[in-house]
């Protein structure tokens, strides 16, 4: 204080927090799976963050500011690696400590597809515009018009991040399917009346 007063006194001690992590049996992580870890008591707050690593030294935060010693981890938000790892940091504010799990890995995802088509029946004869798009989350955005292939109950309407095809009278059902980096393919179908 102005006077010289002590006006708060708090013991950080000079123990760093230890962190002890858990990641369950399997080295694939397939399902969303509760993460735990543990740190001895140090009379003060310790607040968590979780990192994930796909390799190559590179660190993603996946959460901050936890208070609670675990985490629900989905592999479906995590790019694919064969050499995973998470990393637990655990913080007093002013001393730090971390854990690294051992290496396990988050199997490649399939493209999440999105299409647009007219919601309203369209007259025959009229252009009818079909888009898609892509996201593959090992890879990005999929811009590459050749990994999009539209079909419908007939077969093969054409490729494309859009097409615009001739369709006869009738109701249709529109599947793309769009090819990701790693081989696997996202689909997504929707209807298109034809009047």
């Amino acid at each position: 204080g102005p006077n010289g007063n002590i006006l708060t006194k708090r013991d950080f001690s000079s123990v760093r927090p230890r962190v002890v992590l858990t990641l369950g049996p399997a080295t694939v992580l397939r399902a969303r799976q509760k993460i735990r870890w543990s740190s001895p008591a140090l009379h003060v707050s310790v607040v968590y963050a979780v990192e994930y690593s796909p390799g190559g030294g590179r660190w993603l935060r996946i959460a901050d500011g936890l208070t609670a010693a675990y985490l629900t981890l989905d592999p479906a938000t995590l790019p694919s690696s064969r050499d995973a790892r998470l990393r637990v940091i655990a913080s007093t504010g002013v001393l730090t400590g971390d854990a690294v799990s051992a290496p396990f890995v988050v199997p490649p995802h399939a493209p999440v597809v999105s299409i647009r088509v007219p919601q309203k029946p369209v007259v025959v004869g009229v252009d009818i515009v079909l888009q898609g798009s892509a996201w593959d989350p090992d890879d990005g955005g999929i811009v590459n018009p050749a990994r999009y292939v539209w079909s419908d109950e007939k077969g093969r309407l054409g490729t494309g991040l859009w097409i615009v095809p001739s369709l006869p009278a009738g109701t249709h059902t529109i599947s793309l399917a769009v090819y990701g980096a790693g081989g696997l393919v996202g689909r997504q179908s929707a209807v298109v009346v034809v009047r």
